[in-house]
């Protein structure tokens, strides 16, 4: 139990400039879903392919994830956390960003699978069949 006296040592202040951080990034992870939808449509009518609609769409919700726990991780960097918890935040906040990052690149790797048909129907080569999902998962 006496790891967590330093929970006690929390002043009104500390909690609610805590609680702050959080809810600014909660905040902007709203706008960020309200808005960023809209930019990208705006923005992919500029181009001519479906490239950046499946960029945009495949980091949508990592991004909202990464944006949600970075709130909760500034919030707890800004508490006088003992220095092996903050070790232990820092780590888990990292190892979220990269799964963040992972799962994106997994849900683009469906669109990477329609780049390479239309690359092949365009050069006129042929992929088998096994080859392209292969080749977008890797």
């Amino acid at each position: 139990m006496e790891q967590f006296n330093w929970i006690f040592t929390i002043t009104w202040q500390e909690a609610l400039i805590s609680l702050a951080i959080f809810l600014i990034f909660f905040i902007a992870r709203k706008l960020f879903s309200k808005f960023f939808l809209k930019l990208i449509a705006r923005l992919s009518k500029l181009s001519k392919t479906q490239m950046d609609d499946a960029i945009a769409g495949a980091f949508y919700k990592p991004v909202t994830f990464i944006l949600l726990f970075a709130g909760i991780y500034f919030a707890l960097l800004y508490l006088p956390l003992p220095h092996a918890w903050k070790s232990i935040v820092s780590l888990i906040f990292k190892s979220l960003t990269v799964f963040s990052i992972g799962w994106g690149f997994y849900i683009f790797s469906g669109a990477i699978g329609i780049f390479f048909n239309r690359m092949g129907n365009r050069y006129e080569l042929q992929f088998n069949t096994i080859v392209i999902p292969f080749l977008s998962k890797s």
